[in-house]
C-alpha cells in the first residue's frame, strides 16, 4: 500500500482561483527603482515607459506627465530630469 507507514488524513476540498494583485500603483513604483538617466532614456525613446506584469501580463502605460507627478509626490528633483 501506499503511505502504509504514515497516518494518512483526507482533507476537504478547497477551491482554488488566481488573482493577481499587480496595480497602476505598484507598476509606477516599479520605475523608480532606475536611475533618473535610465527613467530620461526611456521617455526621450517615445515619451512613455510601459511596463507588463510578469503574472497576469496586463500592460501599465505611463506618460511623461505621469511620472514626473509621481516624482513631485515623491519629492525627488523633477527638473524634467535634466
Amino acid at each position: 500500500r501506499l503511505f502504509a507507514e504514515h497516518d494518512v488524513q483526507i482533507l476537504p476540498s478547497e477551491s482554488v482561483q488566481f488573482h493577481c494583485s499587480c496595480s497602476y500603483e505598484k507598476a509606477l513604483a516599479s520605475i523608480f527603482v532606475m536611475s533618473n538617466a535610465d527613467i530620461r532614456d526611456l521617455l526621450q525613446d517615445s515619451g512613455q515607459i510601459s511596463t507588463e506584469c510578469e503574472f497576469c501580463r496586463q500592460r501599465y502605460v505611463f506618460t511623461e506627465d505621469e511620472i514626473f507627478e509621481e516624482m513631485a509626490q515623491r519629492g525627488q528633483i523633477d527638473d524634467r530630469l535634466q
